[in-house]
């Protein structure tokens, strides 16, 4: 099980106060893990300031490195999974596009379907940063992946910041929600790189219901699934964390 442990983080929350030995026991572990290109993350370290300076006592946080001290754990876990995902790659770009044949989506439609589709989307291109939508827009839209990734932001009443739900790449929709009960985003999305989307307007969906009914229908019966997916998995991530 340790040999499939890539990445530590601690969660220093809810600790009120670390002590010298603890230090360097926090230490020891860094470089334990470092040994065996593993890496050690710390969560909350902005919001104790007691114990920041425990560590920079004994030269712990120069040992650590400012790069993996992190605001909340979310942020540590974001940042894990984008070096994993670098790691894996390496340097290789990849510069295909999803084809829409391939959306799990779009997987009832036929040939014919798809191209009726396909006459109602609009390809659009967000740079790195740019944000798709904000939480509590009023858009319609509904995107499909083809290459990049996005990341699904929440604020947090009163805290001045963020939360990831989630994170969206090349196949994937986001979107949905608004499309389907007419109501304001509930969250926002950022692009996490160069982000190209299929874009199906509130117009061109009521277009696609009037001209094509039986692809409107396939689509929302795809939509439905999704959600129900996703969903699941909710309920699933809360019994675990419940357990």
């Amino acid at each position: 099980m340790r040999s499939q442990i890539g990445y530590v983080v601690l969660d220093f929350k809810r600790v009120n106060e670390v002590d010298t030995t603890g230090a360097r026991i926090i230490v020891q572990m860094q470089q334990e893990l470092a040994r065996d290109g593993k890496v050690l993350l710390l969560s909350h370290m902005p919001d104790q300031p007691r114990i920041r300076n425990v560590l920079d006592d004994i030269g712990a946080l120069a040992v650590l490195s400012p790069d993996k001290s992190f605001v909340d754990t979310d942020r540590a876990l974001e940042w894990a999974e984008d070096d994993l995902i670098r790691r894996t790659l390496g340097a290789a770009k990849v510069d295909d596009e999803y084809p829409l044949e391939r959306f799990e989506l779009l997987a009832a439609l036929t040939k014919d379907e798809r191209k009726a589709l396909h006459g109602r989307l609009t390809r659009r291109v967000y740079p790195k940063g740019e944000v798709v939508f904000q939480e509590g827009d009023e858009g319609r839209d509904l995107f499909l992946i083809a290459r990049g990734t996005a990341s699904v932001k929440l604020r947090l009443a009163g805290q001045g910041r963020e939360r990831r739900l989630a994170t969206f790449s090349a196949g994937t929709v986001f979107g949905e929600l608004a499309l389907l009960d007419a109501g304001p985003r509930s969250a926002s999305v950022e692009a996490d790189e160069d982000l190209f989307c299929y874009v199906l307007s509130e117009r061109d969906f009521a277009a696609l219901v009037h001209d094509h009914h039986a692809v409107a229908i396939k689509l929302l019966t795809g939509l439905a699934r999704e959600l129900s997916r996703r969903l699941r998995r909710a309920t699933q991530t809360i019994y675990e964390l419940e357990g």
